[in-house]
């Protein structure tokens, strides 16, 4: 009765400890811009079709086993965009698609990615972005700046069990720290720095940092 009793417990704690850090982040709708240009669908009713240029493995949600990245683009690909479609297949089966017509591009090439944020990516990528914040890993891509209007910044989560978009939409992204010293990493956006994501109340939101 003894052992059974303290089987109980240790399950109980170990039930506990896995539901702590299993919580996933709540989006925020108003983030999450759509995504411009042409659906997928209308391209490929012209005869365009999908191929890979690069592929990554990663780890992305930390179950010790690596994840597959591939980024694609249309074959004889003329219009602006490096990449058009991020495809990542996580080791639990669950796969995750994000297209962008408008194209994603190379690093520093028309949109500025800081050389300390390059420095601290955790693969050998000039195309996308892989950091760890607050427990958990972010993959970033980046659109062409038109004009005065900044590029296109998307991110994706993993802190839930299939891959999310938590941020899309047009911004600079400027460093990466503790804005308001609440023991939470944010990552400071916008031409001057102003404001930043971050994670409040289990919530990404933008916060002002000056």
């Amino acid at each position: 009765m003894k052992n059974t009793y303290y089987f109980i417990i240790i399950l109980s704690i170990a039930i506990a400890c896995q539901s702590t850090n299993s919580v996933p982040v709540r989006l925020n709708p108003e983030l999450i811009d759509d995504l411009p240009g042409i659906n997928i669908q209308e391209f490929e009713e012209e005869g365009y079709h999908l191929v890979p240029t690069k592929q990554y493995t990663f780890d992305l949600n930390q179950d010790s086993e690596l994840d597959t990245i591939v980024l694609k683009t249309f074959t004889n690909w003329n219009d602006p965009g490096d990449f058009l479609e991020v495809e990542i297949s996580l080791s639990n089966e669950k796969q995750f698609k994000v297209f962008n017509s408008s194209g994603w591009v190379v690093f520093n090439q028309d949109y500025t990615v800081p050389n300390q944020l390059i420095d601290q990516n955790l693969i050998d990528s000039q195309e996308i972005l892989i950091l760890k914040l607050n427990e958990n890993y972010y993959l970033f891509a980046f659109g062409w700046v038109y004009a005065s209007i900044p590029g296109l910044m998307t991110m994706i989560e993993f802190s839930d069990d299939i891959p999310r978009v938590a941020y899309n939409g047009n911004t600079d992204i400027n460093s990466i720290g503790d804005i308001n010293s609440d023991g939470v990493l944010d990552i400071v956006v916008g031409e001057s720095g102003k404001t930043a994501i971050s994670i409040v109340d289990n919530q990404y939101r933008i916060i002002k940092t000056k």
